[in-house]
């Protein structure tokens, strides 16, 4: 399953032209797809600790009570200093049909929690000036949807 996922992602590296990032919009067909959610975050090698205590103690409990998700993967890209996430979701209406308002309210108590990380291993990271919503101490740097291919069934041949 892991290696799976990870050829998706690969591949969505190799070919930022999937229907997401051109803009098309999906036939009514593909929200019945099945769908995978990429998102590459700005992750510090100094705070990938707290990026991940941050994912486990938000994203990850609350996904896993939502309707069609199948689950995700972390990555870690040291090189770029990026995070990548890849969430698998049964159909893209199941996934799509989350409220962006519901969105916000997991996002905020994750970045809430990274910032506690973060604090106490640096006082003073992630503070916004007075009156400013704080600082995202990891920003998103791409979103994509990526669509599965299944490789063909292989030939069966007959004997005689």
């Amino acid at each position: 399953m892991v290696l799976g996922w990870l050829v998706i992602a690969l591949l969505a590296l190799l070919q930022p032209q999937s229907a997401a990032a051109s803009g098309a919009a999906p036939t009514p067909l593909a929200d019945q797809a099945e769908v995978v959610e990429l998102l590459r975050l700005s992750v510090p090698a100094s705070a990938r600790a707290c990026w991940l205590q941050a994912e486990a103690s938000s994203w990850g409990p609350w996904l896993d009570q939502q309707r069609g998700y199948r689950g995700r993967q972390l990555l870690w890209d040291a090189a770029r200093q990026e995070g990548l996430i890849l969430i698998g979701w049964a159909s893209r209406s199941d996934w799509k049909s989350i409220p962006a308002a519901t969105l916000d309210q997991v996002q905020e108590r994750f970045e809430a929690a990274a910032r506690r990380c973060l604090a106490a291993n640096d006082p003073g990271t992630g503070k916004a000036a007075s009156g400013e919503r704080p600082v995202n101490p990891f920003p998103i740097v791409e979103t994509a949807e990526l669509v599965p291919e299944r490789p063909p069934e292989p030939a069966t041949s007959e004997l005689p």
